[in-house]
Parts: structure tokens; C-alpha cells; sequence
């Protein structure tokens, strides 16, 4: 049997703000469109992918309680959450401002043949697909960061909302918070026979980045992070990060170079470790195309896997910045 069905995009109005051919924002309008048509496909290729089925008539992920598949009800409640929260609700207030509703829209696009998490010692082991998008209002952001294995299957959905509580020339502090989903294959057996289901795992995170500038190219910092987990697995993670960074270091002409070595104390549940890590992005300015690469190793750590050394090559891809023009103040 074979199933047939079109993927639509609401359509995005923008009504006539005032301003001058010139400072309209149809770029902001096409990208913001882009965006949410991307998120849109991805996310009914990943119902079709997990759930066997684009309107859910036959769910496979199995309930984190026993071994009995989620009920319909509750997959379909998940799946109009997610259209309504971010695809109807920024497309609606969207439409109804005379101005963008957005500050901001941009994002990234990235490919690895070893994925590697937010806590750099857990990397998926395959090659990965990566998508970081970021809307912006004001001083608040929300941050979907989707990642899958290139055969398609999901890996894992972090929704972040995050807020700038200071910002000025020097210091910054910024805090937030999500509800994630992370996804692995199981075996069972079912009527004698063996039969593998996509686990989701349910987890809510919040997070406190403290930064100090120190000159226009060099900063120092801290991150943390706490993690629950509702669901089999890690109940608990503390995972503490010092970082100094090192940015738009010229190289030649207009390539340059982003830097980030850190150290990280990690804890999950009971267990814990101590790690060493580093970031080097080569990157041209005006080029959408990026270069990083990501290396790992353990110091001291009784967390599974214990890999001593572990690292990743990832090609990014990012959406430009748009912003929202702002109104030329008239003289009277």
C-alpha cells in the first residue's frame, strides 16, 4: 500500500507598514518562510520515518513504561502541539503586525560523520544532520536544535527558550531553559518474533552562560547546565563548562578563524568526569559555508562511554542574519 499526501506552508502576509520601497522587508518575510517550511517537511518526514504513518494510524514508538505502543491519541496531541506552538502561532502574529513580528531570523545547517551532542563526551557514533534556528524577539530567542542520523531516523529535539538578562559592552548573562526528546532503538520480542521500536526519552534542562569580554577578540566565560529525565536512563546531569574563546582571528585576506578550548565537569546520576574539549571553526567573511572541528578526551571519568579520545569534522551551512528594519524618524 502506498500513501500519498502534499506538504503545505501557510501562506505569510505582511501588510503594508508605511515604509519606504527601499527599508520593506521581503527578505526577512522569504527567509522567516523558508524557515518554517524546512522545520515543516523535517518534522512530517519524521513522523512518517517513526510513527509509519503521516496521520499517525500506526504509531511504533514505544511507550517508555512497558512495551505497548503510545496510544493514538496522545501522538496526535504531540503532533498539533508542535504544528500550532511553531509553525501556526509566529505565522498568525506574524501576519498581523503592521511590522515584522520578529527581530531576527537565522540558523544553521550542519553535516558530520560523528555527531557529537551538547556535552561533547556523547556523540552518536554515525554520521549526523543538524538544524540550529533561532527567532528572535526583544531580548528572548527560541532555538530549535533537531538532530538526526543521516539514515534519517531522529536523534534528538531540544526546544530552547532563552533569555539575555544582561547585556552591555563588556558582561553578558543569559539563561534558558528546555523540554527535549532524545530517541534510541530498542529490540523486543513480540509474538515470538524480534521487532525494533524508536524510544523517545523525555528531559527538561535549564541552563545559566555568564561572559566576560575581554577585547574585541578574546572572551572568558562559564556555562551550566541541569538536566531531569522523566523516563528510563539518566534522572539527573550537572554538567559545568569553563571556556575562553577566541573569535574572527584573521588568517588571510577575508578568512578567519573561531577558537574555543574548555574544560567541563559532568555529572549523571551518580557518576562523574572530568573532560577536556576544543572548537575550531575556519570560516571566509560573507561565505555561508563553515569548517569546525571538534575534539574530546577524558581526563578522569567513570561515565559510560569512556572513550579516551574522541573528535568530529562538521561542514556548516548558515541562513544569513536578517534583521528588522527600523523606522527613520521624521523631522518635524
Amino acid at each position: 500500500m502506498s500513501y500519498i499526501f502534499s506538504i503545505r506552508c501557510p501562506r505569510i502576509q505582511v501588510k503594508d507598514n508605511g515604509l519606504a520601497p527601499s527599508t520593506q522587508t521581503p527578505q526577512l518575510n522569504s527567509v522567516i518562510k523558508v524557515g518554517l517550511s524546512v522545520i515543516w517537511v523535517l518534522h512530517d518526514l519524521v513522523l512518517w520515518n517513526t510513527f509509519g504513518h503521516p496521520i499517525l494510524g500506526n504509531l511504533k514508538i514505544k511507550n517508555p513504561s512497558g512495551h505497548t505502543p503510545i496510544m493514538k491519541k496522545q501522538g496526535r496531541l504531540f503532533y498539533f502541539i508542535f504544528r500550532y506552538v511553531i509553525l501556526v502561532i509566529p505565522i498568525d502574529i506574524y501576519g498581523q503586525e503592521k511590522e515584522p513580528f520578529l527581530d531576527d531570523f537565522r540558523g544553521t545547517v550542519s553535516v558530520t560523520h560523528n555527531g557529537i551532542s551538547l556535552v561533547p563526551s556523547f556523540s552518536l557514533g554515525d554520521p549526523a544532520l543538524l538544524f540550529d534556528l533561532k527567532f528572535t524577539k526583544g531580548n528572548l530567542s527560541f532555538e530549535p536544535d533537531m538532530r538526526f542520523a543521516l539514515e534519517g531516523k531522529p536523534w534528538s529535539f531540544l526546544f530552547w527558550f532563552r533569555y539575555k538578562a544582561i547585556q552591555n559592552e563588556r558582561f553578558s548573562l543569559r539563561v534558558g531553559a528546555h523540554p527535549a526528546l532524545n530517541f534510541r532503538t530498542v529490540s523486543i520480542i513480540r509474538n515470538g518474533q524480534t521487532e525494533e521500536l524508536l524510544e523517545s526519552r523525555r528531559y527538561v534542562a535549564a541552563e545559566i552562560a555568564p561572559n566576560y569580554k575581554i577585547s574585541d577578540k578574546v572572551s572568558i566565560g562559564m556555562y551550566y547546565l541541569y538536566g531531569r529525565g522523566f523516563d528510563d536512563g539518566v534522572k539527573k546531569t550537572n554538567f559545568l563548562v569553563l571556556h575562553t574563546n577566541f573569535g574572527n582571528i584573521p588568517i588571510s585576506g577575508s578568512y578567519y578563524f573561531n577558537f574555543t578550548p574548555q574544560v567541563y565537569y559532568l555529572t549523571t546520576n551518580d557518576l562523574t568526569g572530568y573532560y577536556t574539549s576544543a572548537f575550531l571553526t575556519l570560516a571566509k567573511k560573507e561565505f555561508p559555508f563553515s569548517l569546525t572541528g571538534v575534539v574530546n578526551k577524558g581526563v578522569k571519568t567513570q561515565i559510560l562511554p569512556d572513550d579516551d579520545f574522541t573528535w568530529s569534522v562538521v561542514l556548516n551551512y548558515s541562513f544569513p542574519s536578517v534583521k528588522k528594519p527600523r523606522k527613520s524618524k521624521r523631522k518635524i
